[in-house]
Order: structure tokens, then sequence, then C-alpha cells
């Protein structure tokens, strides 16, 4: 229960934040995000101090720009928004 809430959480601060999560319906742990140009936004993340999400078009041609993020129940809301605020950054950013 826990991770399901934590997980919307998130879902609901990367839309508020302008980001769009590439799928709808539920979503347990990961959310994947359509970023644009995924090195820049994974570069962003590593200066920010966080580690960048999984690209997703090696694995799904149709999926260019999408990076693949994990959030588990350990993670506290302070640090999602943490994470969030770095994450819209870095997608501002140009390579």
């Amino acid at each position: 229960k826990a991770i399901l809430s934590r997980t919307r959480y998130a879902e609901d601060r990367l839309r508020s934040a302008g980001l769009e999560p590439l799928f709808g319906g539920i979503k347990f742990r990961e959310l994947a995000v359509k970023a644009g140009n995924p090195d820049a936004v994974n570069g962003g993340l590593a200066r920010r101090g966080y580690s960048g999400g999984r690209r997703l078009r090696g694995d799904f041609s149709s999926l260019e720009g999408g990076l693949l993020f994990a959030f588990t129940e350990a993670c506290s809301r302070e640090e999602l928004d943490g994470f969030i605020e770095a994450l819209s950054g870095a997608s501002g950013e140009k390579a």
C-alpha cells in the first residue's frame, strides 16, 4: 500500500512540474517519463546528485525520449520532491 501511495504521489508531482508520464493507469514502483533528450536529462540529474533513468529506446524503439525511474516505499515525500525538482530542472536543460 505504501509503495502505491508513493508512486501515485510521484506521478502527481511530475504532472504538476509539467512532466508527462508515458503511460496511464495504475503504476507500481516505476514511472516512464517523456524526457525529450534522455542524455541531457540524465546528465542534469547526475550534476544534481541523482541517478538517471533507464533509456527506453533500446528496448522499445517507439519510446524514443522515454526514461524509466523507480521509486520505493523507503523514499520520503521530501526525497521525491527533491528528485522531481531536479528532474524538472534537468528536463529544461539543453545538451
